[in-house]
């Protein structure tokens, strides 16, 4: 690339090239210049690259070469005073939303995107020339947000900034990602809360007491571990009683501030879940008593063909739902667990108590992988590593295994009383 460059004097006064051994405005102080020719090949018109301020020549050359080296190896970007702000609202409004429409990008996830951006990056990172950002000041922005924000939601901050300047470096905006050299706070170990499965059956026999629907719909969230968008947006034609599965064929969720339906988010997720007998049952009922309703509405029933639909036949709100599970957990006096999504992890946790394998686990649950698993469930897997290792040394050493009753007391037994 170019022509090579040229090394010479400039006057510290009027800032001309010098000639000789003054300048022609009588000053005799200079610095030294550089400038370096970067047109490519076969260009019609001249490009140079120009920067001075040395005070020995060898340092202009040393800097010249420095130029000259990261052009070749393509090491350089050329300026431009765009700020992160102006580039990253670009970057949502066109990368963003071209990857929604190709599929590579969920609704959901851009519209959290949208939200973080908004909220948690260009407030403080937004008038920053996007060339002069670098990885302290965005490590000074992380501590910052602490005071207000969990861990999680600053790695998810994070990684939404990698992903924007990973696509400046891609179009030669900035020569490197800043957001490799920040560093995220890191992650608390906290163990997930959970119910003892005697807490979930008190849980579900205080729902069926007040609302049978209610109670359909908790239940099978307890014993089948499924989603709270994947209970909110099952279908009957996805059911099938008789063989006692649930197909998880979409999701309900919200984007924003929309509700939308979408396919589950991988291959594990589009899963076939078994149903218990006690479960048929419920949902046998669950159908009459829906099929009496629709008769009753006549037209004003609005068929989507759900399993846990509204009074009308329309599809629950996503929040709506844990706002009344967290309604009905105070008034059985039960611990928080975080809505919904807790009795999922109650039911792993009953899974592993009661000596379930990791992949067993890992399937019902639908996770990516068991490696997803392994990692949410790392404290309750600790558990069945003592037990195993209990168990083993009663071989090697002829004596009783001492099982640990704090941690399986609670869990020794299935989901009753549905």
């Amino acid at each position: 690339m170019g022509r090579g460059g040229s090394v010479y004097r400039r006057c510290t006064r009027c800032r001309k090239r010098l000639i000789g051994r003054q300048c022609a405005c009588g000053h005799d102080r200079f610095t030294w210049t550089f400038t370096v020719d970067v047109a490519p090949p076969g260009a019609r018109h001249r490009q140079q690259v120009k920067r001075g301020g040395f005070d020995r020549k060898q340092d202009a050359l040393d800097a010249m070469q420095a130029e000259l080296v990261d052009r070749r190896r393509g090491d350089h970007v050329a300026k431009n005073d765009l700020t992160f702000g102006t580039y990253a609202q670009r970057w949502l409004t066109e990368q963003a939303v071209a990857r929604v429409r190709l599929g590579q990008l969920a609704e959901t996830t851009f519209a959290i995107y949208e939200r973080d951006l908004r909220n948690h990056l260009l407030p403080e990172l937004g008038d920053i020339p996007i060339q002069h950002l670098d990885g302290a000041t965005l490590t000074r922005h992380y501590a910052a947000l602490l005071d207000r924000l969990s861990t999680k939601t600053i790695a998810n901050v994070h990684g939404l900034a990698h992903r924007i300047l990973d696509d400046a470096v891609s179009e030669e905006l900035i020569l490197r990602n800043p957001a490799d050299r920040a560093v995220k706070p890191r992650a608390p170990e906290t163990e997930q809360a959970t119910w003892t499965p005697d807490e979930v059956a008190l849980f579900l026999r205080h729902v069926r007491d007040d609302d049978p629907d209610w109670h359909a719909l908790f239940a099978t969230i307890a014993v089948t571990g499924i989603r709270r968008g994947e209970a909110v947006g099952a279908t009957w034609a996805a059911t099938d009683l008789s063989h006692r599965t649930l197909e998880i064929r979409q999701t309900i969720t919200k984007a924003g501030s929309r509700v939308i339906t979408k396919q589950p988010k991988s291959r594990r997720s589009r899963r076939v879940v078994p149903l218990p007998d006690a479960v048929v049952a419920l949902l046998r009922e669950h159908r009459q008593r829906q099929d009496h309703r629709r008769t009753l509405l006549g037209t004003d029933w609005q068929d989507h063909d759900l399993v846990f639909p509204n009074e009308w036949g329309r599809y629950r709100y996503p929040d709506y739902v844990s706002t009344k599970f967290s309604t009905y957990a105070r008034r059985c006096g039960l611990p928080h667990i975080g809505g919904p999504h807790g009795l999922r992890h109650s039911l792993a946790s009953a899974l592993d108590a009661n000596g379930n394998g990791l992949a067993t686990i890992s399937a019902l649950l639908g996770h990516a992988s068991t490696a997803v698993t392994s990692k949410v469930y790392t404290h309750m897997l600790k558990g069945a590593d003592r037990t195993a290792i209990d168990h083993h040394a009663a071989i090697l050493f002829g004596a009783e295994p001492q099982i640990d009753r704090d941690h399986t007391s609670g869990n020794s037994n299935s989901v009753t009383n549905l």
